[in-house]
């Protein structure tokens, strides 16, 4: 259904989001 797109849409961004954010600690963890 079109809501479970969406549902599953958002978790993918969130997913990517943490993702990111925890690449930026690692490197400043790092450095």
């Amino acid at each position: 259904t079109l809501f479970q797109c969406i549902i599953e849409d958002m978790e993918y961004r969130f997913i990517i989001k943490n993702f990111e954010q925890f690449k930026e600690k690692s490197i400043l963890d790092i450095v």
